[in-house]
């Protein structure tokens, strides 16, 4: 046992060593330019149309990004509920359904974003 400790200190000291040397290296950047680069990477860049199509695109965009989060808090819940279940039928049922809900909650807010980006896209292109 004392030399799995070992192995384990060793092991979570170079993982923190080799995360202290990426960290270095990306302090290059300032967090505001990362930040701006995973803003357009997201195609959240700083664009100045103020259009009633735009805004509504990004409302839209924000709000099923926070679907999508839930849809997942809720797959990720009833995994652990199914993985403590400890056996009993009933909390493992409870947890496929939870489970079937959220992957149908998923596919809809996926559907509706592609819509939305399909209608957006349309619209600013008029």
């Amino acid at each position: 046992m004392n030399k799995l400790k070992k192995i384990l200190i060793a092991l979570i000291i170079s993982f923190t060593l080799f995360n202290l040397g990426i960290a270095l290296v990306f302090a290059a950047e300032t967090p505001i330019t990362r930040l701006e680069a995973v803003g357009e990477g997201a195609n959240y860049g700083t664009i100045d149309e103020t259009s009633l199509p735009h805004a509504a695109g990004q409302v839209i965009k924000v709000f099923l990004g926070l679907l999508g989060v839930i849809f997942i808090s809720y797959t990720v819940y009833a995994g652990w509920a199914w993985m403590t279940a400890a056996g009993n039928d009933e909390k493992i049922m409870k947890a496929k359904k939870t489970i079937r809900g959220s992957v149908i909650g998923l596919i809809i807010a996926m559907s509706a974003y592609i819509i939305t980006a399909t209608v957006v896209d349309r619209l600013l292109n008029i």
